[in-house]
C-alpha cells in the first residue's frame, strides 16, 4: 500500500509539473506574440521567430540582459535577413515600424546589428574583458550610447569634419569603446582616420576589422592612458 500511495503520489506531482511546464510555455508565447505585436505582418513575425533558432542570435543572448536591447538585437537580425529579398518592402515596413515604436535611436541599434557591426565588437573585445560581466556590461553600455560611441563615415564625407567630429565626441564622453565604420565606397577615406587616430590618440587603442562590404575602426580606451592625468 505505501508503495502504491507513493507511485500515486510521483503520478500527481509529474502530472502538475507537466501541467506548471506547459502553462509556463503557453504563457511565454503569448508574451512573445504580445512583444512583436507591433510589427503587424504575420511573415515577419515568423521571420523574428526563426532568428532566435539562430547561432548568432545564441550568441548575443549570453551578453544581453536588457529586454528592449534583446528585442533590437532580434529586429536587426531580421533586417539583415529582409536584405536578401526582391521585395523590399517588407525590409522598409519594419524599419518603420521599430522606428515609430522605439524611436530613432532603437532603429540605429537594430541597424548596428544589421550592419553586423555588434557580431566584429564582440570578436575584438571578447579576450580583453577580464570577466563576462564586464564583456556584458560593455556591450550593453555600447548600444546604449550608439549615438555618442559610433559614427558612420560616407565617401563623399569631409575627412577634417569627421576626425573633429570624433575627437569632440572621445574629449567630451570618453567612452571605454568608440566604433568608426564606413562601407566600401568609403574605406581609403576609412584609412586615413585609423591613421590619423592611431597617430594623435594615444589614450585608444586603435584595431581595424576589413570585410568584403565594411571597414570598421575599433578604439579600446587604455587602461592606464598618457593622454590625461
Amino acid at each position: 500500500m505505501p508503495s502504491e500511495l507513493n507511485d500515486a503520489a510521483a503520478g500527481v506531482m509529474s502530472g502538475a509539473l507537466s501541467w506548471g511546464e506547459a502553462k509556463i510555455k503557453e504563457y511565454a508565447k503569448k508574451l512573445r506574440n504580445k512583444e512583436l505585436a507591433f510589427i503587424q505582418d504575420s511573415q515577419t513575425i515568423e521571420l523574428v521567430k526563426e532568428q532566435l533558432r539562430s547561432g548568432e542570435w545564441s550568441l548575443y543572448r549570453n551578453y544581453l540582459k536588457d529586454k528592449e536591447l534583446k528585442l533590437l538585437v532580434q529586429m536587426g537580425l531580421t533586417l539583415r535577413k529582409l536584405e536578401g529579398d526582391k521585395d523590399h518592402e517588407p525590409l522598409h515596413n519594419l524599419r518603420d515600424k521599430i522606428r515609430r515604436k522605439y524611436g530613432t535611436a532603437g532603429l540605429h541599434i537594430a541597424e548596428f546589428v544589421e550592419a553586423n557591426v555588434l557580431k566584429q565588437f564582440i570578436g575584438t573585445i571578447a579576450d580583453k574583458a577580464p570577466t563576462e560581466i564586464e564583456l556584458c556590461e560593455r556591450v550593453e553600455n555600447l548600444l546604449c550610447h550608439l549615438e555618442t560611441q559610433t559614427i558612420f563615415v560616407k565617401q563623399d564625407d569631409d575627412l577634417h569634419g569627421v576626425l573633429q567630429r570624433i575627437t569632440t565626441r572621445l574629449d567630451a564622453h570618453a567612452p571605454e569603446t568608440f566604433i568608426v565604420f564606413t562601407n566600401r565606397s568609403a574605406v581609403p577615406k576609412g584609412q586615413s582616420i585609423r591613421q590619423a587616430l592611431a597617430s594623435s590618440r594615444g589614450d585608444y587603442e586603435v584595431e581595424v576589422e576589413e570585410s568584403s562590404t565594411r571597414f570598421l575602426i575599433i578604439l579600446s580606451k587604455r587602461a592606464s592612458s598618457p593622454w590625461r592625468s
